[in-house]
């Protein structure tokens, strides 16, 4: 009926953006026109891009043979086709326009994650601030062991974002290097603090960001937990959770960044930073 045929056409036109991503999206990428430099890789190139072309056509006649006869469907593919010759960088336009919205809203969600964390560290009067390492700063090449830096300042840090690495929880062992970006945890104080040796360690000011992936949460020690009677050292939650430990409420008192030897005693609130479903998965232990 009409109806079918109107309700496949509106879906069609609504997996398209997935379609067009499938069939054409890296054909205009810097890194296609490099390898394609290469006279070897051409007909690799060729091939693949025809086989992903061709799995295109065949989820949209897959798709439209469900709902309407092999003849109109065989028909919208044709025309199809002939849109996606004459209007292809029409369309590559309009993609990009629809990708960049989706990623300007992905990048919207995880500022109010950001903001979440902050909000949950603001009565603790700390936040978490990220520093630049510069080049030729003394601090590269050395280990945070070697550092000393929650020693010497009380901060923590949450995550190194080295590239397009981050490493969560960084270990001790782990060595700074110029350019890493650091997620540090502390109070106005200790921020302003260790921004200060930083910028005393190098000529050129770090540079101040505001863009974390750490995810703070909440768990409470309970009568039966085996952390309890336990120190933060001796309990392996850094281990399970890959977290760090920055703040514990104990007999309505509040302890930031509290050393590795506090003793968890039952009610204690224990607030970590780290990868949230290791931390939730903690409540299991």
């Amino acid at each position: 009926s009409w109806t079918n045929q109107l309700a496949a056409l509106i879906t069609l036109a609504a997996l398209l953006p997935f379609l067009w991503a499938l069939a054409v999206k890296n054909a205009y990428t810097e890194e296609t026109y490099n390898v394609w430099s290469e006279r070897r890789y051409r007909g690799a190139i060729v091939l693949l891009q025809i086989f992903r072309i061709l799995l295109a056509i065949f989820f949209i006649g897959f798709f439209l043979d469900k709902f309407i006869s092999q003849e109109i469907a065989l028909f919208v593919v044709v025309i199809l086709i002939v849109v996606l010759i004459f209007f292809s960088r029409r369309i590559q336009s309009l993609y990009f326009r629809l990708e960049n919205r989706f990623m300007i809203n992905l990048n919207t969600r995880e500022l109010e994650k950001l903001v979440s964390v902050q909000s949950d560290l603001a009565p603790w009067d700390a936040h978490m601030a990220n520093f630049e390492i510069p080049p030729g700063s003394e601090v590269a090449g050395k280990t945070l062991q070697e550092l000393r830096w929650r020693e010497r300042f009380g901060i923590n840090i949450a995550a190194i974002e080295r590239g397009a690495n981050r490493i969560n929880v960084p270990a001790r062992t782990q060595v700074v290097y110029p350019y890493d970006n650091l997620s540090v945890i502390g109070t106005d104080e200790q921020i302003q603090s260790f921004n200060q040796y930083l910028e005393s360690s190098e000529s050129q000011n770090p540079v101040i960001r505001t863009r974390t992936e750490i995810s703070l949460e909440r768990v409470t020690i309970t009568y039966d937990s085996p952390f309890v009677n336990q120190t933060i050292g001796s309990s392996g939650i850094r281990e399970i959770t890959h977290g760090l430990v920055v703040g514990v409420e104990h007999d309505n008192e509040r302890i930031l960044n509290p050393e590795s030897n506090y003793m968890f005693e039952e009610g204690d609130v224990v607030w970590i930073a780290g990868n949230r479903l290791r931390i939730l998965a903690l409540q299991k232990h």
